[in-house]
């Protein structure tokens, strides 16, 4: 279950899916001119959205100041070695 995953272990897991949805969301706004946002009658409010990495973090579950922290910690063990 991917609750019991560290967030290492669940950036590698979903590393390919999280590429091919970042490219996406690009195509879908450089090539396509999708915009995200609303309707309030027949006004279009733009959202204010956080960043496709933020967005697709959420999606997978991933909390990235934890990612840091693992990633920091991995990185101070292998230099402490």
């Amino acid at each position: 279950m991917d609750n019991e995953m560290s967030e290492l272990e669940k950036i590698s897991k979903y590393t390919n899916d999280i590429r091919i949805l970042h490219e996406f969301l690009e195509w879908l706004q450089s090539k396509k001119s999708v915009e995200f946002g609303k309707w309030n009658g027949d006004r279009f409010i733009p959202a204010l959205r956080e960043s496709d990495e933020t967005l697709i973090y959420e999606f997978f579950s991933i909390d990235a100041e934890q990612l840091e922290k693992e990633r920091k910690d991995l990185l101070d063990s292998v230099e402490g070695s």
